[in-house]
C-alpha cells in the first residue's frame, strides 16, 4: 500500500498549530465554534498535491483538522499557547513559511524547459534511462481480503472494466482515481510470486488475486513489459528530465539568492562550545 503523502503533510501542518483566527470562505467543519473553510484547508496543501487529492483525501484532511483543533483548544485552556518554548517554535515556523514563500516567488519565475534542453539531456545521459532489469507496466486493484478479491476477480472475468473496478473498489487511494495505473515497476520492487505470475500472462491480461506479504490482495493488469537492457523512449522519461532540469535551475537560483543576501547581511557566529559551557556553569 502506498502512503498518502498529502495527509501526512496536513497532519504535520495541523500538529504545528491550529489557527484561531476567523477564516474567510465556505465553512466545511466546526469545532466549538471555530470554523474550518475549504479555502483555508487548501492553503495548507502544497500546490503540487492539490490536483491529485480525491474527495476521500479531503475528507481525511477535515477529520485530521477536527482532531487537532480539539487538542489545540484543550491545550489553550492549559495556557500552553503562552509557553515560551511553544512561542519560540511558532515564531521559527512563521519565519520559515514566509522565507519559503519568498523563495518560491523568486525561483518560480524561470523560463519553461525547452525541447532542445530535454533532447540534449536524453542523448547525453542515455545510460540513466536504460533499465538493468525486467520492467512491468502495471495497473492494479488492491483488496483487503480474499473474499473481496475473488468477487472483483469474478466480475473482471465476466467482462467488467478493469479501470472502473479499480476506481470503485481498490484500497490504493493514489492509483484508484487513475484506473489503478501505477506505471513501470522493476521486478526487484515486486514480490517473487508477483513476478512469476506476471511472466505467465500476456500483455493486456490480468493475474489472479495475489496475496502480498502485507496481507492485501492484488490483481495486476499487465500493460507492457520490457526486458533488461531496454532504453526507455524519450516520451516515457520526458517529465523526469523536465523535473530534473527545473530542480537544477531552482537550486542555482536558491544559491544565487543566498549568495546575494550574504554579501549584504551583517552575520556574526559565536563558538557553540563556549555557550554550552556557560550554560553548564549557570546550572
Amino acid at each position: 500500500m502506498r502512503i498518502n503523502l498529502p495527509i501526512m503533510i496536513l497532519t504535520a501542518v495541523f500538529l504545528a498549530g491550529c489557527s484561531s483566527k476567523a477564516q474567510d470562505g465556505k465553512v466545511i467543519a466546526e469545532v466549538n465554534g471555530q470554523k474550518l473553510t475549504y479555502e483555508y484547508l487548501m492553503d495548507q496543501i502544497p500546490k503540487e498535491y492539490r490536483s491529485s487529492m480525491t474527495d476521500q483525501d479531503l475528507a481525511k484532511a477535515v477529520d485530521t483538522w477536527i482532531d487537532m483543533e480539539m487538542v489545540y483548544q484543550e491545550a489553550v485552556k492549559h495556557n500552553l499557547d503562552k509557553d515560551k518554548h511553544v512561542q519560540n517554535a511558532i515564531d521559527q515556523s512563521r519565519k520559515s513559511i514566509i522565507a519559503r514563500k519568498y523563495l518560491e516567488l523568486g525561483i518560480g519565475e524561470n523560463a519553461p524547459v525547452t525541447e532542445q534542453e530535454i533532447d540534449s539531456v536524453y542523448n547525453q545521459e542515455k545510460d540513466k534511462f536504460t533499465n538493468n532489469e525486467e520492467m512491468f507496466q502495471l495497473s492494479h486493484i488492491v483488496l483487503k481480503n480474499q473474499k473481496a478479491a475473488e468477487a472483483v476477480y469474478g466480475r473482471l472475468k465476466n467482462g467488467e472494466d478493469f479501470a472502473k473496478m479499480a476506481g470503485d473498489y481498490s484500497e490504493d487511494t493514489l492509483s484508484m482515481k487513475k484506473g489503478g495505473e501505477i506505471g513501470f515497476l522493476p521486478a526487484s520492487s515486486l514480490e517473487n510470486s508477483m513476478v512469476d505470475a506476471l511472466n505467465k500472462i500476456s500483455i493486456g491480461q490480468y493475474t489472479q488475486p495475489l496475496q502480498s506479504q502485507g496481507g492485501y490482495y492484488h490483481i495486476f493488469l499487465l500493460k507492457d513489459k520490457r526486458t533488461s537492457g531496454t532504453t526507455l523512449p524519450l516520451n516515457d522519461v520526458r517529465n523526469d528530465i523536465t523535473q530534473a532540469i527545473t530542480a537544477q535551475r531552482q537550486q542555482a537560483a536558491y544559491d544565487s539568492v543566498l549568495s546575494s543576501l550574504k554579501t549584504k547581511a551583517q552575520i556574526k557566529k559565536y563558538p557553540i562550545s563556549d555557550i554550552k559551557n556557560d550554560n553548564k556553569e549557570k546550572k
